[in-house]
């Protein structure tokens, strides 16, 4: 997801403007820090509480929620990559929460991430 982000801010980075830099941000920081909040829980099984990666986990989530939909729309917006792009990142924050409630579509979240890697690799 980390290099995905950023071949999407790389490819649109002289069309982005402010809001798109400020949501690209906000998007890789809560990116990372649900990656590291992760290894931690899972490197250090608790040992230590889990307070400060509980913590971490949430900020991360908001940071997915708040910064994808901004990026998304910035991305729409810009129409540097196809549009259907913008709404696949307004869309991810959806289809992941679908996908932890059900179960069933988490595939649909790496399909994302695949069609998302295909719209840079057609630019």
């Amino acid at each position: 997801m980390l290099a995905v982000l950023i071949g999407l801010h790389v490819v649109q980075v002289r069309s982005l403007g402010r809001l798109g830099r400020i949501s690209f941000v906000v998007a890789f920081i809560g990116t990372a820090l649900v990656l590291v909040s992760t290894l931690w829980s899972v490197i250090l099984l608790d040992r230590f509480g889990t307070t400060v990666p509980g913590l971490m986990f949430g900020l991360g989530l908001l940071g997915w929620l708040v910064g994808f939909v901004f990026f998304g729309i910035v991305t729409f917006r810009t129409r540097v990559l196809p549009r259907w792009s913008g709404l696949l990142l307004v869309a991810y924050p959806l289809v992941l929460s679908a996908g932890v409630l059900v179960e069933g579509p988490l595939i649909l979240v790496g399909l994302l991430w695949l069609a998302l890697g295909y719209a840079m690799w057609i630019r």
